[in-house]
C-alpha cells in the first residue's frame, strides 16, 4: 500500500518530538486515560491533540470519529509518524473529512491513485493528481477518458478535468452540458466559465434547465451584471426570478419601485425575496407613502408589508393610522396596527403636531382595549424570560397613571381587569 516518499515531519507545540519507541512505549498506558479526557476536554485545539501516545489504531479511530474537526486533522496529520502506521493510515481513506482522507491517499501508490481522481474533494484530487505525475503518469489524460464516456462521468471527474486549466476541454466540457445527469451539466457549465470559454450571453438559455444547480451556476455567473438579472426576473421558473431578485436587491441597489410589482407573484419563493428587497430598501421610502399602502383598496400584500415597516417609523402620523385600523378585517394589518397602537403610553410627539386632536380621541376611545394589549404583552414577555431563567423586568406603570403628564394630555385609560396597576414610576 505505502510507497517510498516520507511523509512530512510534524512538531507538538513547544517544539516536542513525537513520543513513539521504547522510552514512549512505557508510558504510553499510564497516560492514555489521562490522554482521553484531554482529547474530549473543552480548552483549546492544540491543548487537546497533543495526547498523542495512542498507538496507530486508536489515533487513526480519533482522526476518524472525534466530534472536532481541528482535533481530527491533526491527528491524521501526526499519524504518520508512528512505526506501523500503514495499516491505520489504509483507515483514512473512508473518512468522511476531505483532509483527513487526504493523510491516506498521500502515502498511496501510484497505481492505488487513480479512483482518487475524482474524489468529491478537490484537496485529494490534487494529491492524487501531483502522486501520478511523480510516477510518470497522465492524470490529464485519464480523465479526458473519463468524462468522454457519458457512462463513466461522474460531477468530480468533470472538476477534475476542468481544473487541468486546459483550453483544448472546452469542446468536451460543452458535450457534457448536455448530460443526463444535471449536476455533470453543472459542473460542465462551471468548468467552461472557468476556462473562460462561455460568454456572459450564452448563459441565460442555462437557467432554463430542470435541474437547479444548473440555474443556480449561471446566477452566480450572472451575479455582476445587473441587466443580465434583470432580464431573469421573468423567467418561467420561480428559482430563478426570486434569486435574480435577491441579487440585484443586495449588489446593484434594487430600488422600492421596481421590486414592489414582484410582491403579487404568485410563486411563494417570488415573494418572500420581493419583501426582502423590499425591506431592504425601505429607507428610501417615506412614511406617508407606506401609510399609503395600508388603505383597504391596496393589495392585502402590500398592506401587510407596510404596517410591518410602520412599526419601526415613530412618525405621530404612523401612530394615528395604527389607531384608524385597530379593527381591520385583515389578520397582518389588525395585529400590527394593535402592537403599534401601544406607543400611545410613551410616545410624547403625538400630543404635538397637526394629527394630535385625533390621536388623543381613539386613543381615549380604545384605552381599556390598549391596556388589556399591553398587559398582554407584558404577560409574554414575562413568560419568555421566565422560559430563559432570566430576572423579570421591573413592571412599567399602568396608562391610567400617566393622566395629565404622559404623551397625550388628559387621556384616561381605565385599569384593567387582569392585572392590577403597579406603584406609580417615580422616575417619571
Amino acid at each position: 500500500m505505502t510507497s517510498e516518499r516520507p511523509g512530512p515531519t510534524h512538531h507538538l507545540h513547544g517544539d516536542e518530538r513525537l513520543p513513539h519507541g521504547s522510552d514512549a512505549a512505557s508510558t504510553a498506558g499510564a497516560g492514555r486515560a489521562e490522554d482521553r479526557v484531554r482529547l474530549d476536554s473543552d480548552v483549546f485545539h492544540g491543548s487537546r491533540a497533543v495526547a498523542l501516545r495512542h498507538s496507530p489504531d486508536e489515533l487513526a479511530a480519533v482522526a476518524l470519529g472525534h466530534r472536532d474537526r481541528h482535533v481530527r486533522r491533526l491527528a491524521a496529520r501526526l499519524l504518520p509518524e508512528l512505526p506501523g502506521a500503514d495499516a491505520a493510515l489504509e483507515r483514512l481513506l473512508s473518512s468522511s473529512d476531505g483532509l483527513v482522507r487526504g493523510t491516506g491517499v498521500a502515502r498511496l501508490r501510484a497505481g492505488d491513485l487513480v479512483p482518487h481522481l475524482t474524489d468529491p474533494s478537490p484537496w485529494v484530487r490534487g494529491l492524487a493528481h501531483q502522486g501520478l505525475r511523480e510516477a510518470d503518469d497522465d492524470p490529464h489524460a485519464r480523465l479526458r477518458a473519463l468524462c468522454a464516456d457519458p457512462a463513466a462521468a461522474t460531477p468530480s471527474a468533470v472538476s477534475g478535468l476542468a481544473e487541468q486549466r486546459d483550453p483544448a476541454d472546452a469542446p468536451l466540457l460543452r458535450n457534457l452540458t448536455r448530460h443526463a445527469d444535471g449536476a455533470v451539466r453543472a459542473r460542465a457549465l462551471g468548468g467552461l466559465r472557468l476556462l473562460g470559454a462561455l460568454a456572459d450571453t450564452e448563459l441565460p438559455p442555462h437557467a432554463d434547465d430542470p435541474d437547479p444547480r444548473v440555474g443556480a451556476v449561471v446566477l452566480r455567473a450572472l451575479r455582476d451584471d445587473p441587466e443580465a438579472l434583470r432580464g431573469l426576473l421573468g423567467h418561467r421558473h420561480a428559482r430563478v426570478r426570486a434569486r435574480a431578485l435577491v441579487l440585484l436587491s443586495h449588489r446593484h441597489g434594487l430600488g422600492w419601485d421596481e421590486a414592489l410589482p414582484h410582491l403579487a407573484d404568485p410563486a411563494p419563493e417570488m415573494a418572500r425575496a420581493a419583501r426582502g428587497a423590499l425591506r431592504y430598501a425601505a429607507g428610501e421610502v417615506p412614511t406617508e407613502r407606506l401609510i399609503a399602502l395600508t388603505a383597504p383598496g391596496e393589495a392585502p400584500a402590500r398592506r401587510a408589508l407596510a404596517m410591518e415597516l410602520l412599526e419601526h417609523d415613530f412618525a405621530p402620523a404612523a401612530l394615528l393610522n395604527a389607531l384608524r385600523l385597530l379593527d381591520d378585517p385583515l389578520p397582518e394589518v389588525r395585529t400590527a396596527a394593535r402592537a403599534q397602537a401601544l406607543r400611545v403610553v410613551w410616545d410624547r410627539d403625538a400630543a404635538k403636531g397637526p394629527h394630535a386632536d385625533e390621536i388623543r380621541a381613539l386613543a381615549e376611545a380604545n384605552g381599556e382595549r390598549i391596556a388589556t394589549w399591553r398587559a398582554e404583552k407584558r404577560r409574554r414577555i414575562r413568560a419568555a424570560r421566565a422560559s430563559e431563567h432570566r430576572p423579570p423586568a421591573p413592571p412599567l406603570p399602568h396608562p391610567a397613571q400617566w393622566r395629565g403628564s404622559g404623551p397625550v394630555a388628559g387621556l384616561s385609560v381605565a385599569p384593567c381587569a387582569c392585572s392590577s396597576p403597579p406603584a406609580p414610576c417615580s422616575s417619571r
